[in-house]
C-alpha cells in the first residue's frame, strides 16, 4: 500500500472526488507559493475550499483507511506509553490500541511517511494506520500523555513514601537496640 501512495497527490485526489475544481487547485498552488512550507492540502483548508472531513474521506477511500473519532475511542494507555510524547507531538500521531498484533496509530496526515516510519522504528511494531481529525488528535495527545505523567508521578510518590516508612522503621529498630535494659 505504501508504494502505491508515495506518489499520491492530494490535489488530484480531491479533484477526483469532486471536492475541488482545476481553478481552485491553481489558486491554492498560488497561495502555497506565498506561504512557504505550507502543503497543498493545508492551503486548500486555509482557503476554505475543502473541509478537513472532505480531505479525510478522500484519503480514507483511496488508501483504504478507517476514520476514528478519538473522543469516543477506547485508547489503550499501554500503547501510548510505547511512543515518547516528543515524537507523538512532533508528528501529530498517537498510538491508540492493538489489532491483530499491530499497533493502531491515529494520524491526520497518512502521507507523512517519515513520521510513520520513525514511530514504527521506535515501537519496533507493525502499524495499522487510522485517520483522526487534527484538533481531536492534538487534544488526545495532551490528555493521554498528561494522564501517563500523572500516573508516573503517583507511582514515584508512593515509592518514595514507602522508602521513608521503611527507613523510619529501620531507624526505630536501631533506637530500640540502644536502650539499656533495667
Amino acid at each position: 500500500m505504501v508504494e502505491q501512495t508515495k506518489n499520491l497527490r492530494i490535489g488530484d485526489l480531491l479533484k477526483e472526488y469532486g471536492y475541488v475544481s482545476e481553478e481552485q487547485l491553481a489558486d491554492a498552488l498560488e497561495y502555497q507559493k506565498s506561504h512557504k512550507g505550507l502543503r497543498l492540502g493545508q492551503a486548500l483548508l486555509e482557503m476554505g475550499v475543502v473541509t478537513e472531513q472532505q480531505v479525510m474521506q478522500a484519503l480514507a477511500a483511496r488508501m483504504h483507511l478507517e476514520i476514528v473519532k478519538l473522543g469516543s475511542y477506547p485508547v489503550d494507555l499501554n500503547c501510548v506509553r510505547k511512543i515518547p510524547r516528543m515524537l507523538a507531538e512532533k508528528y501529530g500521531m498517537l498510538p491508540i490500541g492493538m489489532r491483530d498484533g499491530n499497533m493502531i496509530l491515529a494520524v491526520n496526515d497518512p502521507l507523512n511517511f517519515y513520521g510513520i516510519e520513525d514511530i514504527r522504528q521506535v515501537s519496533g511494531m507493525s502499524l495499522t494506520i487510522v485517520l483522526a481529525e487534527e484538533q481531536a488528535l492534538s487534544k488526545a495527545i495532551g490528555v493521554y500523555y498528561a494522564e501517563i505523567d500523572a500516573m508516573q508521578a503517583a507511582t514515584r510518590a508512593n515509592q518514595e513514601s514507602e522508602k521513608e516508612v521503611a527507613d523510619a522503621l529501620e531507624g526505630s529498630e536501631e533506637d530500640d537496640d540502644d536502650t539499656p535494659v533495667i
